[in-house]
């Protein structure tokens, strides 16, 4: 489910998963950078669903929320 390389999310994190009737929804911390010398790490939440109990996804294109 990740993106390409360099794709925002390019890693993902802290997924949160939760079925509903036929659908797995899936909301995520992805992110294209790695943790800065303090360890922190600026990340971007990210949605993705499947129909198939979880072996294919379909995924938003751009993130629902950014850090400022």
């Amino acid at each position: 489910m990740s993106g390409e390389i360099g794709a925002w999310d390019t890693a993902i994190l802290s997924p949160a998963v939760i079925a509903s009737g036929d659908t797995v929804k899936c909301w995520y911390v992805g992110t294209a950078e790695p943790p800065d010398e303090n360890g922190t790490l600026i990340g971007s939440v990210g949605y993705a669903f499947s129909t198939d109990g979880g072996l294919n996804w379909t995924k938003n294109d751009e993130p629902l929320l950014t850090a400022d």
